[in-house]
């Protein structure tokens, strides 16, 4: 939830009926921790480490402060500039992606399913 972006009944959108307690998601992590591709994340590190875009191209202060101008307008340096993310933390989960790596493991996402084609 992002404070005034969606979490009350008068912004665009209200994600508030979408909310999970802490003990539904550790039993939703419980029930799927047997897929090799699942990677829990708590709150604590989700919170400010995610980098989310609005329709408008502008990055989202998990703050609760202004949004960035729209990377339409400004490079994305400059937008990443005028919003506070955890950096650290984006890191430390894995944000940036190695797309040269090799998969060694089936998966949802990996294209190996036989079931999936057509």
């Amino acid at each position: 939830m992002v404070q005034g972006e969606n979490d009350f009944d008068k912004t665009l959108r209200d994600v508030r009926k979408f909310q999970i307690t802490d003990q539904q998601y550790k039993e939703f992590c419980r029930r799927h921790e047997h897929q090799p591709s699942f990677v829990a994340e708590p709150n604590y590190l989700m919170a400010k480490s995610y980098l989310i875009l609005d329709e408008y191209m502008r990055f989202l202060d998990r703050d609760g402060r202004e949004p960035s101008a729209s990377i339409l307008d400004v490079d994305v340096f400059t937008a990443l500039g005028q919003v506070y993310w955890d950096e650290t933390s984006f890191n430390r989960r894995g944000g940036v992606y190695d797309w040269n790596r090799e998969t060694n493991q089936s998966s949802c996402g990996s294209g190996d399913s036989k079931a999936l084609k057509w």
